[in-house]
């Protein structure tokens, strides 16, 4: 068992470093049948209705978010192909390789931390998560100007804004940026970082323990 405790994350790193940037082909795969067909009712409903996603990691990935895909479930085109309003974008900052839902030991090595070095990420983000939130953030800034029609909804104003701007072109998307696992806050300034890069969403735990950390001056005593 000790060995395959080696070799198994061992195995996980030489995969990722081999793949590179195609590693979400690997990943993310399509595959099973076809889809079943939808009713008429049921696309009519979809179409009529306010979409929102809550969930999709596909910051992680080197791929070009404004070109459809055939990996993956998430990319501009087909979100607009699904009549989709706003997509809640999650920065993944920490993934142990014997991750599970029964139990994950937190020493295993960091599935995350192969992905930056394989892909390119900035030496920064190699040894910070709050880095890693930073990088992606950038990533979905870069995409919105890119794109011309993709709104990093931020504030109520922004939401407003982009439901008006859908109610005459349904070209527009909103983007919610979020972080999974409050465990990426690594210093004491990440909460003001992040916020500024436009996160506004965090999901408190994420296959890690979020400890708290002393603070770095000692606190002021009463006189």
């Amino acid at each position: 068992m000790a060995l395959l405790a080696v070799l198994v994350p061992a195995a996980v790193g030489l995969t990722l470093l081999t793949l590179g940037a195609n590693v979400e082909r690997f990943a993310n795969r399509l595959s099973g049948p076809s889809l079943p067909a939808v009713s008429a009712r049921a696309s009519d409903v979809h179409r009529s209705s306010l979409v929102v996603d809550l969930h999709a990691d596909s910051l992680l990935w080197g791929r070009d978010l404004s070109r459809r895909a055939s990996v993956g479930h998430v990319d501009l085109p087909r979100l607009r192909e699904g009549n989709a309003a706003l997509q809640v974008f999650t920065t993944v900052t920490r993934f142990p390789v014997t991750a599970s839902i029964e139990r994950t030991d937190p020493r295993s090595p960091d599935a995350i931390t192969l992905l930056a070095l394989a892909n390119g990420w900035p030496w920064r983000s190699v040894g910070s998560l709050t880095e890693r939130v930073l990088y992606q953030a950038g990533r979905l800034r870069d995409l919105a100007a890119k794109d011309g029609h993709l709104i990093v909804v931020e504030s109520r104003n922004d939401l407003d804004h982009l439901l008006a701007q859908r109610a005459a072109d349904r070209r527009w998307l909103g983007a919610l940026l979020g972080i999974e696992g409050a465990h990426a806050l690594d210093r004491d300034s990440a909460l003001d970082e992040v916020f500024a890069a436009g996160v506004r969403l965090i999901g408190l735990a994420h296959f890690s323990t979020t400890t708290t950390r002393a603070p770095r001056t000692a606190p002021r005593r009463a006189v």
